[in-house]
């Protein structure tokens, strides 16, 4: 009762009481997981939730009421969960909708290790069309939270909930099927639902070629954390489907791209580069996690223009370079030159003078330079002369000498042969 009399207390006055007040918040919200605070303090449930909408909490103090909200519901599932989804349904603000799916989703995450849990099933059945109405909210931040309750709820009950997911992934909105298809990201982090994923997989893969560019980009930022969490849910449609659909992707398409009139001047748009950067990302997991399954003599084409990409985008493709250089070596040797021009261009930058310009600048040479120095530690690079020319050229750089000593790179002790000295 002290507790939630400070945590009134607090609510109703000034913030220099905050800190105070978080600090009961969190402590009621761990009493209420383990007891039903309904029979003790019938207040403090009202009392949290008024803190979500009072003026004089500040988001940090909000961000602890939800998570006390949520550890509270827990402790009286049957009285509380039916309050905190009708009250999710009424709130139209999107902070509100946030806060109170957060509080939702520390109901999923604790359940199973709670005592309620070892006592009381969640029921999925209720959650779901709640969970189904916020899908197409237009705040990424709500979608997001959203999409998170249902992947925890997939590694709860996979059989019921991972079918549920691939038969709605058709919905006509774009922003249920970016919802839905990021919930599987969340899904992924857990073993449990292996094998559900691996049944839903073929409509998985349907929207890596999905219309909706920003869809498509959340379906390959989940087959990221299916190939670095779960590779082995995908590993037998990795070569055959989601890579040739990963290569389409890869290439800059001059439609997506479009200019922005800013008065004095007008700026280019690339919606496509972050399309691009997902795709390379994901082709760069699955070289660690499975390089078997990856067609590298297939992949250079697209590696090539990568290095010749954004900044962003290039130096993405200097990591892959090297663990293409660690996992094919005398592939990577035969296809070099295409991919040594590019990589000459990044290395031969010169910085512009503004500071913040040259850091970055100099960033990417360093990467690039990193990526040479894996090519160079091949053993049968010293007799390929595109490659002995260009870390001659480099080595004869001062500058470029001066970030090779202080990287530590291999290509310090290279003499003029490209051999070791």
């Amino acid at each position: 009762a002290r507790i939630v009399s400070d945590v009134d207390a607090g609510v109703a006055g000034a913030a220099a009481g905050n800190s105070a007040t978080h600090l009961a918040l969190l402590s009621l919200g761990e009493i209420g997981s383990e007891l039903n605070l309904a029979e003790l303090v019938p207040n403090a449930h009202s009392i949290v939730l008024a803190c979500l909408d009072s003026p004089k909490c500040n988001e940090d103090l909000k961000a602890g009421a939800a998570t006390a909200l949520g550890n509270i519901t827990l402790g009286n599932m049957a009285e509380y969960l039916p309050t905190l989804m009708s009250v999710l349904d009424e709130r139209t603000e999107q902070a509100q909708q946030y806060l109170l799916l957060s509080s939702l989703r520390e109901v999923i995450v604790r359940h199973s290790s709670s005592r309620v849990g070892a006592q009381e099933a969640l029921p999925v059945d209720s959650i779901l069309p709640v969970l189904e109405r916020h899908c197409k909210s237009e705040e990424e931040g709500v979608r997001n939270m959203v999409a998170e309750c249902l992947g925890k709820l997939a590694i709860l009950t996979p059989e019921k909930v991972v079918p549920y997911i691939t038969s709605n992934l058709k919905n006509e909105q774009a922003l249920v099927r970016w919802t839905l298809v990021t919930s599987l990201k969340f899904a992924s982090t857990s073993p449990r639902p292996t094998e559900a994923l691996k049944n839903g997989l073929p409509a998985f893969v349907q929207l890596l070629s999905d219309d909706d560019l920003v869809v498509r980009r959340a379906a390959v930022v989940t087959f990221n954390s299916l190939a670095h969490h779960r590779p082995e849910t995908i590993r037998e449609a990795a070569r055959s489907e989601v890579i040739p659909l990963l290569f389409e992707m890869m290439p800059v398409n001059t439609a997506l791209k479009r200019t922005v009139d800013l008065g004095p001047f007008k700026h280019t748009v690339d919606d496509g580069l972050p399309l691009r950067k997902a795709s390379f990302a994901c082709m760069l997991t699955m070289l660690d996690t499975m390089p078997d399954v990856v067609p590298v003599a297939d992949f250079y084409p697209n590696l090539a223009k990568g290095l010749a990409d954004t900044d962003d985008v290039a130096m993405m493709c200097h990591q892959i370079l090297a663990q293409v250089a660690a996992w094919a070596p005398h592939s990577l040797l035969s296809n070099v030159p295409a991919l040594l021009d590019p990589l000459a261009t990044t290395i031969n930058k010169v910085p512009k003078d503004n500071s913040g310009v040259a850091n970055h600048a100099n960033d990417v040479i360093r990467s690039a330079l990193r990526a040479l120095d894996a090519i160079a530690q091949i053993p049968e690079s010293s007799q390929n002369r595109r490659v002995v020319d260009l870390v001659t050229q480099t080595q004869a750089r001062e500058h470029l000498r001066a970030m090779i000593e202080a990287d530590h790179l291999s290509l310090a002790r290279r003499g003029p042969s490209g051999a070791s000295v």
